[in-house]
This record gives structure tokens, sequence and C-alpha cells, in this order.
């Protein structure tokens, strides 16, 4: 018989809560499976459509995150309180920082590969005659004695393709060629013509991080870019990268963000009215920022985040002594009173239905501190002990208010608001917070009831849960690529996606992860269960004498 020390004694495992994280962790999946069959920017998109799954998305993202951060402040608390500060940034320096590096460097590559149209592979490339030399061919190598034929021929150096409207002098200066720009100028080049898209040879440049080209076209009277409008300079990489591609324009992330860094100088010298108003620094965050996404690996980055916020909030707690939160206000039904009051500033911010998306090294203030709330809420609600469940008491009347209720109206007035003033309404707003604390304390609830004692099999899901949030999104895209072209109901095919994902992703977890150098990277180390020996069968005498 082993004795329980007081800690493990005061803390018992919560079962309910490593489902519930399982579920939701598997949700991601239910998610991203969701993109091609309603989301056109998604860049896969399915020949059956189901705006239906567009709602479901919403319906899902409304509570999903904000349930992680609660309850990553709930067992960060814990681990503060059971081994103090420095085992708990230890810990989470190796369980949550390192995986999120190493998954930068994997998962995300691996994502953007499965976003290229793998038909270029598999089907046999169709044999195609070299390309015609045009003025606009001879622009994109920064050939000017060709260039000169052409004009000399008659053709106006202000010319546009006729497939993307682009001048000679915006493809000399996107692909960075200046004495091919400065030789255009001075034929006549129009320097603030517009291609089909809007865009501009400065416009262009600077997305591309081009400086060499940017100081010729400014010299040459480009003009600066709108201070109402969104800068050239913010232009995603990925964003970027698409438009260079389709213009021929050879261009690395890498390259852009290092070249956006010189660009941003070049428009303090001439004066743009927003990159001068930054320093350096903020010129250099707002470049990496820009040039950088995290895809899904976002949560991983935001949690460390609030986990060094909550080291420090602990920190200064230790040295000014303030008084505590009374009981009552942390539980069902007068929480409801403050939480969703405060959780409604930052979402008044946001413009999406739940918390919108900032998958960015530098992310938004409103996104921060909107998660901060949950993320300390759970810290807090770890101190009660509330083996009663009092913090979701009535969680059976939350879960049906919140979904037929709250989410439907929620939903319809954010679209209308949106659609109608391009802004959301406070009203909406209000009706989305509510919604999420609704589903976040109902779901905390409820998995109480059916989940409060040990399952083999939750358990099981909760350990690989991990494995699945980081590996599944590569996995998503190339199923989504796979059956889109399928003559089969968007529902079918979506379900497909979700079983055949989280089908291999637990087949290579129990494999390749779970008692692996991976397994013990990710969640610690594992114990493979020993197999008990099988006990020799003693013969009766009937079977001695069958023979």
């Amino acid at each position: 018989m082993t004795t329980e020390t007081s800690s493990q004694q005061k803390t018992p495992r919560r079962h309910d809560l490593d489902a519930l994280r399982a579920i939701a962790m598997i949700m991601g999946i239910v998610l991203h499976a969701t993109y091609s069959f309603y989301d056109p920017y998604w860049g896969i998109t399915d020949v059956s459509q189901l705006p239906a799954l567009g709602q479901l998305f919403s319906s899902i993202h409304g509570w999903r995150m904000p349930l992680f951060f609660m309850m990553s402040g709930f067992f960060t608390m814990m681990l503060w309180r059971k081994r103090g500060a420095f085992a708990l940034l230890n810990h989470r320096y190796r369980r949550v920082f390192l995986p999120f590096v190493v998954s930068v460097f994997v998962f995300i590559p691996l994502t953007i590969i499965a976003r290229v149209d793998i038909t270029r592979f598999t089907e046999p490339a169709p044999v195609v005659a070299a390309p015609e030399v045009t003025l606009w061919t001879e622009a994109r190598a920064g050939n000017i004695t060709g260039m000169e034929g052409f004009i000399n021929e008659g053709l106006h150096v202000n010319a546009a393709d006729p497939e993307h409207g682009n001048t000679a002098v915006m493809l000399a200066s996107f692909n960075g060629h200046a004495e091919a720009v400065d030789w255009l100028v001075a034929q006549g080049a129009d320097v603030n013509a517009v291609n089909n898209a809007g865009m501009t040879a400065l416009s262009g440049t600077i997305s591309l991080g081009r400086a060499n080209t940017v100081e010729r076209v400014l010299v040459a009277g480009a003009e600066l870019p709108d201070p109402d409008e969104p800068h050239p300079i913010t232009l995603s990489g990925n964003d970027t990268r698409a438009f260079a591609s389709s213009y021929g324009v050879s261009a690395s992330i890498i390259n852009m963000t290092l070249g956006k860094v010189a660009v941003s100088r070049v428009l303090t010298e001439f004066g743009d009215p927003t990159v001068a108003q930054q320093n350096a620094i903020a010129q250099i965050v707002n470049v990496i920022n820009e040039s950088i996404f995290l895809y899904h690996l976002w949560f991983l980055w935001q949690l460390c985040l609030q986990v060094l916020a909550f080291a420090a909030i602990m920190w200064l707690l230790g040295k000014v002594n303030l008084p505590h939160l009374p009981r009552w206000m942390m539980m069902s039904p007068f929480n409801m009173l403050w939480l969703i009051p405060l959780t409604l500033i930052p979402q008044s911010f946001m413009t999406a239905y739940g918390p919108d998306l900032s998958g960015t090294i530098f992310p938004d203030i409103d996104v921060l501190v909107y998660y901060f709330i949950f993320f300390n809420f759970g810290a807090y609600y770890f101190t009660l002990d509330d083996r009663r469940g009092d913090v979701a008491r009535g969680w059976w009347i939350m879960l049906p208010v919140a979904i037929f209720i709250l989410f439907p109206i929620g939903y319809a007035e954010r679209k209308a608001s949106y659609t109608a003033t391009g802004d959301a309404s406070l009203w909406s707003a209000f009706l989305i917070v509510t919604y999420a604390w609704f589903m976040v304390l109902g779901l905390t609830g409820l998995f109480r009831v059916l989940f409060s004692g040990e399952s083999k099999a939750m358990r099981y899901l909760s350990d690989s849960s991990y494995w699945l949030y980081l590996a599944h999104l590569p996995l998503v895209i190339v199923l989504q690529r796979v059956v889109s072209d399928w003559q089969l109901p968007a529902l079918v095919k979506f379900i497909m996606i979700i079983v055949v994902t989280t089908a291999i992703l637990l087949a290579m977890y129990d494999l390749f992860v779970r008692y692996t150098f991976i397994g013990t990277f990710l969640n610690g180390p594992r114990q493979r269960p020993e197999r008990a020996p099988k006990t020799p069968r003693t013969p009766t005498p009937a079977a001695e004498g069958a023979d």
C-alpha cells in the first residue's frame, strides 16, 4: 500500500480536463478539414461546396482556443504550485517552446509543400514551345539591347502585356534590374502606371524588397503609397510570393524580409509618411511580422508568451499583497457578471466570429489580451480546489442556450453588421463572448460528469493529442487535394478527410512516436507496458491420458 503526499492529495489528476483537451485537439483536424468546402482563399477549392461547414468552423472556433487557454492556465498554476517558478519555466521551455521551434522547421515547410498542386508532379508535363521573346520578357531579364530593338520597331515603351497589364518598367523593377529601369525612364516610361491588379512599379517593388529599384523609381517621380491605404511593405510573404510567381519573378522569404528592411530606410529618406513615423526597430519588427506566418503553430507561440506574462504576474504578486477575488465571484452564475464585460473589451476590436486569427511572431494585442483573460481565469480557478464543480454549475442550461440561441443569433448578427458597415457591432461581440464562456464552462461541466474517472481510451487520446495537433495540417491539405475532384457529396469527403487523417496520425503515434525519442521530446518518457508472462497450463489427468 502506498502513501500519497499531501501535494498529490490536494491536486488529484483531472481526468475530465485531460479528456476535454484531447477532444478539443482533435477538433483542430475538423476545423482545417472544412476549409476546402467553403473558403475561396484557402487555395484548394473542392468541386462539392458546402457553406454550412463554414458555420461549423465558426461554431467550433468560437470556443476551442479559449478553452485551450483556460486549461493551459489551470495546468500552469498547478505546476507552479507543485514545483515552483523555475520548474514551471523549465517545463514549458522543454515541452512547449522547443517543440514549437522544431515544428516551425518541420511542419510549416511540409504545410507549404502540401499546398503546392501535386498534379504538377504526378501528371506528365505537356510539351511547351519556347516562350515568345517580347518587350516584357526582355524587361523581366533586364536585357536593355532586346528592349531597345522592340521600341525601335515602334512598340511604345509604356505598352502593357496583355495577360497582366504590366509595363516594361514594372517588370524590370520587380526583378531588381536598376540599370534597365534607368534606361526605360530615359525612354519615357511612366513609373506611375497601374497594372490589372492595381499595382504600380513602386508598390510591387516595395513588396518584393527590391531596395535598389525602389530608389530608382522614386527618383524618377513615383508617387509614395497612400497613407490611408494598407502599405505595400506589409504585404505578407506568402501573398508576395504568389503575385511574384504569376509574374515570373523569383522571390524568397529570406530575401524579401532582409530587402524590406533596406526598403524601409529608402522610403524614410524620401519622406514616406507611414514608414517615416517608425523607428528602425519598429520597421524591422513590422517586416518580420508580415513575412513569417506560423500557420496552426501560433497557439504554442502565444502560450509561451502567456506563460512568461503569468510568471511576471506571480512574481509581482509576491511583492505586492493584493486582495484575492472572493470565491463566489468565480462560481457560476456570478462569474458571468464580470467575465463577459471583461472579454467584450478585446472582442470589440475584432472582426471575425470569435477571436481573430493572429499567426504572426508579434501577435495583435487585442488577441493576446483576449486569451490572457481565459488563461488567467483557468490559473485562478485551480487555486479554488473546486471539487464539486461549482464553476460550471448549470452546464446543462449553458450548452443548449449557447448552441441553439447564442451562436445562430450571434453568427447572423456578426455577418449582417460586417456586410453593412465593414465593421462588427457591439451587440454581436456581446453574443460572441457570451457564447464562448457558455461553451467553455458548459463543456467543462459536461466532461466532469462524463469523464471524472480514468478512461484508458481518453488517456491514450490525451497523450497522442499533442502529436495530432502538430502534424495534422500537411496531411489534411494533401487529402483535400486528393479528393477535391471526386464526384461525392461534400459531407462524405469531409468525414473521410477527418477519419483518414486521424487514423494515420494515431498509427504513426503508436509506431513511431509514443515510446520513442519523439514521444519523450513532446510528452516526457513513456514506459511501454510489459506483457505478463504466460502461465503454463497444468494438464489434467484426462488430458494426460487423451493421447
